[in-house]
């Protein structure tokens, strides 16, 4: 029987690998030639704690394994899969962590279901997304988080699987879901679910309504800028304009 201060040391031991490997990648391609990162990464990926998980001595250890390794297959994607598996079967098998914090359990479905959609197992993906949203919370904060997670998941399904008519049924329930955690959520995530419902329109052929949110999202007004999502955002405008008919604002956006 493991003594409660080697769990804790183990769970310390963990943490440092994760920390090692999260500022590793995080150097970019030009450190990539550095000599002391590609030894630091080895030492890493090499370490006795990652060969199996039973070396991880309690759930919190068992998360951060299957986070690390994760981590680790940052280039594959079905790899990362199969852990981020592992880790929803683990929380699953604790129903007391669910409820006691569900935090972690949105966020681990939130990253499963990203591996799902880009794997394309959008079936799959679905179930998660409504797991997600049957957890029951009474924190208002973690209702904001569990209510943006799902719906811009929900939004990107129906954008993935061409299901345009089906998602823009759903806009007007999220607008009023919206309000309520307005002032729980950053404005880039509402300018994130605003792109999701321009898309969702444009792609069921009501470019009035898509061009209203696109609006929203181009709207800098409030001093955020996200100049990845202005960019999505002004090139879904472009195409708009063109399937609108409206050439004349063609130059001026392609200019913007």
């Amino acid at each position: 029987e493991k003594t409660a201060i080697e769990k804790l040391e183990n769970i310390r031991e963990y943490e440092k690998i994760e920390i090692l490997l999260y500022q590793s990648l995080r150097q970019g391609t030009d450190i990539q030639r550095n000599k002391d990162r590609e030894k630091t990464v080895k030492i890493i990926y090499d370490h006795p704690l990652l060969t199996h998980e039973n070396k991880a001595l309690s759930f919190p250890a068992k998360l951060l394994f299957y986070d690390v390794h994760t981590l680790k297959a940052f280039h594959d994607v079905r790899k990362a899969l199969e852990y981020s598996t592992k880790k929803i079967k683990l929380i699953e098998s604790f129903p007391n962590i669910i409820s006691e914090s569900p935090q972690l359990y949105i966020r681990s479905l939130n990253n499963h279901i990203v591996n799902l959609f880009i794997t394309e197992q959008y079936k799959s993906a679905l179930f998660y997304i409504g797991e997600m949203k049957e957890i029951p919370i009474r924190s208002f904060h973690v209702q904001s988080r569990q209510f943006f997670c799902s719906s811009l998941a929900e939004m990107i399904y129906h954008v993935k699987t061409g299901t345009f008519r089906k998602g823009v049924v759903l806009v007007a329930e999220q607008e009023k879901l919206l309000e309520k955690y307005t002032n729980s959520l950053k404005p880039e995530e509402k300018k994130f679910l605003f792109y999701h419902f321009a898309y969702l329109f444009f792609g069921a052929g009501n470019y009035s309504k898509a061009l209203y949110y696109l609006n929203k999202v181009l709207d800098v007004s409030s001093g955020d800028f996200r100049p990845d999502l202005h960019a999505a955002g002004k090139i879904l405008q472009l195409i708009v304009f063109y399937e609108m008919g409206k050439f004349e604002l063609v130059p001026y956006t392609v200019k913007s």
